[in-house]
């Protein structure tokens, strides 16, 4: 009996230690959980960089007008979301203009190329996103335009016959040459699939000279809209508050 009786105890603490284990396990799964959500959420909200700041009437409606739809839908939920819209708010509405740029940052590109605004404003903050921007002006990457090359040589030499059979025969050359083998799945990848994408916004609002620059990196497996959204948010937040 007394045997009986110490396997009894035995069976119980070791089920009892067991039963311990899988609730440890399982709060710490969530509290896991529970913390890597906010760090996801931070590092998100992170990717998009703004320098300037618009003011408006705390009351006043605002209307959103940008050259993106997305942008331009989110805006106006976030504003109507707040009260804000055009049809809220009192007095004279206010209208945001956002002028969207996006460019995927491949060779060739300049800086000029991510549209209005201060370039070095526009630098910073790719600096601030965590890739390199673009040179201030042609890199000489580019592949010469044949047909551009023939216009040049007829206008600088027009009675040069053997200038203009080599060009010629260069500009066949040209036109016939493979395209170079790409990166990805069967050398095939198109350039959104490797290239980081750069979105740059130019927010100003009527009545003011106030002026705000917001900048986001959609990397090749982003998703744009979600990344637009997030940049658009950001703007009216900065507008709102």
């Amino acid at each position: 009996m007394a045997d009986r009786g110490g396997a009894g105890v035995s069976l119980d603490i070791e089920l009892s230690m067991k039963m311990a284990a899988s609730v440890f396990q399982l709060r710490f799964a969530l509290l896991l959980a529970a913390l890597m959500l906010p760090l996801h959420a931070v590092a998100i909200a992170g990717d998009v960089q703004t320098d300037g700041k618009i003011s408006v009437r705390e009351t006043a409606p605002l209307f959103a007008v940008c050259t993106d739809p997305v942008i331009q839908q989110t805006l106006l939920q976030d504003f109507r979301g707040a009260h804000r819209g055009p049809e809220d708010g009192f007095g004279a509405p206010v209208t945001v203009t956002v002028t969207v740029t996006e460019q995927l940052l491949k060779t060739g590109v300049v800086l000029s190329d991510l549209g209005p605004g201060d370039p070095w404003v526009i630098a910073k903050l790719l600096r601030q996103a965590g890739v390199d921007p673009p040179p201030l002006g042609d890199t000489g990457n580019k592949p010469p335009d044949p047909y551009a090359l023939e216009a040049r040589r007829q206008v600088m030499q027009p009675d040069d016959p053997i200038g203009g059979f080599r060009t010629n025969q260069g500009f066949r050359n040209s036109m016939m040459r493979p395209e170079g083998p790409k990166f990805g799945p069967n050398g095939n990848a198109k350039d959104e699939e490797i290239y980081d994408r750069a979105i740059v916004a130019r927010a100003t609002s009527s009545g003011s000279s106030d002026q705000m620059m917001a900048v986001v990196i959609a990397h090749p497996r982003d998703d744009v809209r979600t990344v637009k959204e997030l940049l658009a948010e950001e703007i009216a937040n900065s507008i709102l508050h």
